[in-house]
């Protein structure tokens, strides 16, 4: 709008406002009859073009009509913008997918390229959508490590078993016990609706899993062994045979439950009676290490989250493994280990004989020593408690995403165009400091169109999207690269960095607010005030070995001019602040008048 033909012909920026929204509309006029038939009446007003604009009737000048093309030029422009995307070295348009509370991350992204391939046929050639940032990848390598780890702990297991137990068979037994215990977690979790993650699948112990498998079976071979060894000394099979039975604590052949019940053999006899011998200090043990994970069930917030789903994923293998070796192991072994009995030493007993001579005296030992031993286990207790206080840890592991985000900030009131550059300054030092480890790198600047994750413009998230770690040269592992990114962070002037990881970086802002692993908030009415004991608490934790990436934000507000109103003028000249404020509005952000 010209505001020297405004002002010659007498009109205000109100009355343009009112004129386009007036020839600019669509109507209904109800319907009419006419030869039988209905015909509905609408009036099209809407205009369709720059012309049609053109046309809008503003007022009449004596007996000319005023258009608006008469004091103002119609352009197509754009929208103020409050924010964008930097990819390596231009401008790019960009988008974040968000997944809804409770929906599965892996069946969504799938969903989201199946979607992608038909947006994709709809655009125009040349314009492709393309993924920086793609949590299937992460999701892919976390299967693969679970995986890995559940397979090489299964297959190391087995080794033990079989090397421990002296007999192939027992140890496939035993082993066999975790696929089933894990089937049956597997299927609890599906029907508790129970997360399966790297914390959850990954805190699986096979160990504690085939315990009471593995000394059930240790028992059955025992007792077989005992009845082939006295066998083999008799050497009167069927004479040896029932004497044995008679001299242990005999078990009925037949069973209480009903008088039809099978007749159990002399080995399922033997069997049956390991197994009910050892059950209960088996039931015992399986029962305790239960217990001990019964209060992480009790955390709530964050760490409920993280950590209730791995508690009850332990406790329903070990549930699975209870029940395995109460029925499945018995039987197992009845079928399978009716040979198991060996005369003679294996390595398996040759290997335990060594480790038992070498137990025995230290265990002499200490049961003559009782006081003593007491003593250096309290001050061993002692000592670990005050080492505990004095080292660094972590209550949650961090995962290793693969790829990092950098939170850059400058001073507030910096423009947008100064946003992109520092954007693209950036990403192309790193690209040429790291070009073996960064494949592309790609800033969020502000807030986007749809402001569903809001930041002002003197902020941006560089995301740097990695290569495989084979290919690294400059740098050896994760921490060797952060160290050195944060080197070349620091000698870029004018701006604050933190170096952090996509997800936790958005985990830590949704628990406080921040970006960063740890945040102090400062909270009081007195702007000044808080800046003084940000600054003074700035440089107390500067002072604290292993911080980094220290940054102090202000509650600050953005540069601003000031329109003061006068309203002995406005009075004057017969105006309202509404008016003046629509004016205000309309010339410098504009305002909508119609579609």
């Amino acid at each position: 709008v010209n505001p020297i033909l405004l002002k010659s012909n007498g009109i205000t920026l109100d009355e343009v406002f009112r004129a386009v929204e007036a020839g600019n509309a669509n109507t209904g006029a109800a319907y009419i009859e006419k030869n039988n038939n209905l015909y509905f009446i609408r009036g099209i007003g809407l205009a369709t073009n720059i012309e049609d604009l053109n046309q809008i009737f503003i007022k009449s000048n004596g007996s000319n009509p005023i258009a608006l093309k008469d004091i103002a030029t119609i352009e197509e422009g754009s929208a103020i913008r409050y924010g964008t995307m930097v990819q390596n070295d231009h401008e790019t348009a960009g988008g974040i997918v968000l997944m809804l509370k409770g929906e599965n991350s892996r069946k969504t992204i799938l969903n989201i390229k199946e979607r992608l391939k038909n947006i994709q046929q709809s655009l125009p050639k040349g314009l492709k959508i393309v993924s920086f940032l793609d949590r299937e990848e992460l999701i892919d390598r976390t299967i693969h490590t679970v995986s890995v780890n559940l397979l090489e702990g299964g297959l190391i297991v087995l080794f033990v078993l079989v090397l421990l137990l002296g007999h192939i068979r027992a140890g496939l037994i035993v082993a066999s016990v975790i696929p089933l215990s894990m089937l049956f977690a597997v299927s609890m979790m599906v029907l508790f609706n129970v997360s399966g993650n790297l914390m959850s699948l990954g805190a699986i112990d096979f160990g504690l899993i085939i315990d009471g498998a593995v000394i059930i079976v240790e028992n059955i071979i025992s007792k077989l062994s005992q009845k082939v060894d006295n066998q083999l000394n008799t050497g009167n099979e069927s004479r040896i045979e029932s004497n044995n039975f008679n001299n242990e604590s005999h078990i009925p052949a037949v069973s209480n439950m009903e008088s039809t019940t099978t007749p159990l053999s002399n080995i399922e006899s033997t069997i049956f009676k390991a197994a009910v011998e050892i059950r209960q200090s088996a039931m015992f043990g399986e029962i305790i290490i239960m217990i001990v994970y019964i209060p992480l069930l009790l955390l709530t917030g964050i760490e409920g989250k993280m950590f209730k789903p791995m508690a009850l994923t332990v406790i329903f293998s070990l549930i699975g493994a209870f029940i395995l070796s109460l029925t499945y192991i018995p039987m197992m072994s009845a079928l399978f280990l009716k040979t198991a009995g060996h005369a003679g030493e294996n390595f398996a007993d040759k290997l335990l004989h060594k480790l038992h001579r070498i137990y025995e005296p230290v265990l002499l030992f200490t049961l003559r020593f009782k006081k003593t031993i007491l003593s250096i286990t309290i001050l061993a207790t002692i000592f670990t408690f005050w080492l505990y206080q004095n080292i660094g840890g972590e209550f949650i592991p961090e995962l290793d995403e693969g790829d990092f985000v950098i939170e850059i900030r400058m001073m507030p009131g910096t423009s947008l165009p100064q946003m992109i550059e520092t954007g693209k300054s950036v990403g192309t030092l790193l690209r040429r400091e790291f070009p073996n480890e960064i494949l592309l790198t790609n800033g969020k600047i502000g807030a986007s169109e749809v402001p569903t994750d809001p930041m002002s413009i003197e902020e941006m998230d560089l995301v740097l999207k990695m290569k495989d770690r084979k290919a690294w040269k400059r740098c050896q592992d994760r921490a060797d690269f952060e160290a050195q990114l944060g080197e070349i962070l620091a000698k870029v002037p004018g701006v604050f960095t933190s170096i952090q990881q996509p997800i936790a970086m958005r985990f830590n802002e949704l628990m406080t607010g921040a970006k960063t692993d740890i945040i102090v908030k400062v909270l009081g009415p007195d702007l000044e005030k808080l800046a003084e004991i940000g600054e003074k608490v700035e440089k107390t934790i500067q002072g604290t070995t292993g911080a980094q990436d220290i940054g102090l934000v202000k509650a600050e507000g953005m540069p601003q001019l000031f329109v003061t109103y006068r309203r002995d003028a406005l009075l004057r000249y017969g105006m309202t602040v509404e008016s003046v404020n629509n004016v205000l509005q309309m010339a410098i952000a504009g305002k909508k008048a119609g579609v």
